[in-house]
């Protein structure tokens, strides 16, 4: 294995480089989103899969300067992905998932989660993404 000390927003390797990109709670932390994004669309090979988890926050703080709401998936679709599989939870103390609530450092997963909610939420956005041949 071979470390890379390189920002994803410009990464030195060639166009359709690898088969599995990994980006864990490290999108929101990123100076540029959308630069990034590109950058892992640009790397990751045709049929290629993108393993992803953001964490969702309503408010950018200096560590975490990008906030992304949980349509965040629309954003790789626009750049050629398709999402196999998607999930969100919830960290807040008033989240409900149904007739489920949790409290501040809980985590509940939520197959009913209703992304369309404009209710500003804490919590994670996981996904695997293909990227189109």
């Amino acid at each position: 294995m071979v470390y890379v000390n390189s920002g994803v927003e410009d990464m030195p390797f060639p166009d359709d480089s690898f088969d599995v990109v990994s980006t864990i709670n490290n999108l929101d932390h990123v100076t540029d989103a959308d630069m990034a994004m590109d950058e892992i669309a640009r790397v990751l090979r045709p049929g290629g899969t993108l393993l992803m988890i953001v964490e969702v926050h309503p408010s950018p703080t200096p560590c975490e300067p990008q906030t992304f709401d949980w349509k965040l998936t629309n954003q790789l679709v626009a750049r050629g992905f398709v999402v196999e599989k998607e999930w969100h939870t919830e960290t807040y103390p008033k989240c409900k998932c149904g007739s489920k609530s949790c409290g501040t450092t809980s985590v509940v997963d939520c197959p009913i989660f209703d992304v369309s909610d404009p209710t500003r939420r804490d919590g994670f956005i996981g996904a695997r993404l293909r990227k189109q041949t």
